[in-house]
């Protein structure tokens, strides 16, 4: 990844965006303006990133398209660091799994526990392609998220004979 591809937002995401396939021209060039969004402002909401609420409402409705997948949207990039990694001497692959902690929102669907037995979220394990000498990242290489599954519960010989 070259430093002025991180000072442009707007070229780092046609180039991290541009490909992505998600059957409709139309589908990339949201996924490239939203990219650009994201990138001019990577710590405010949603709301603040798109600057309308016109922009917002977009977004999730794109966002909520069936073709708009996370494999979509994260395989050219993937592609990407991998292609830049296979020029290296050598490269570090650096992993960490952290927790997206989404317990506030008592109506959403699809998570599971995390951390304590209250907890409801889900988990993301991210894989870094970096450069050892310079420490330079070179971008993610993959990244999993998923859901606990809970341990079914133990059935014990009384309630094995209950049933």
């Amino acid at each position: 990844m070259n430093t002025q591809d991180v000072l442009d937002p707007k070229s780092w995401a046609e180039r991290t965006c541009g490909s992505v396939q998600l059957h409709a021209m139309r589908r990339t060039r949201r996924a490239v303006k939203a990219a650009t969004h994201l990138a001019e402002n990577p710590l405010g909401s949603l709301p603040a990133q798109m600057h309308t609420g016109k922009e917002t409402k977009a977004l999730y409705r794109w966002l909520d398209e069936p073709e708009v997948t996370f494999a979509a949207l994260m395989q050219p990039h993937f592609q990407q660091t991998r292609e830049q990694a296979a020029g290296e001497d050598v490269v570090l692959l650096v992993q960490d799994t952290t927790d997206i902690d989404l317990s506030h929102r008592r109506k959403i669907s699809g998570v599971g526990q995390i951390g304590n037995e209250r907890g409801r979220g889900f988990f993301v394990q991210t894989v870094l392609a970096v450069r050892p000498q310079t420490r330079e990242v070179l971008g993610c290489i993959a990244q999993e998220p998923f859901v606990r599954i809970p341990a079914p519960k133990a059935r014990t010989a009384v309630s094995t004979a209950q049933a």
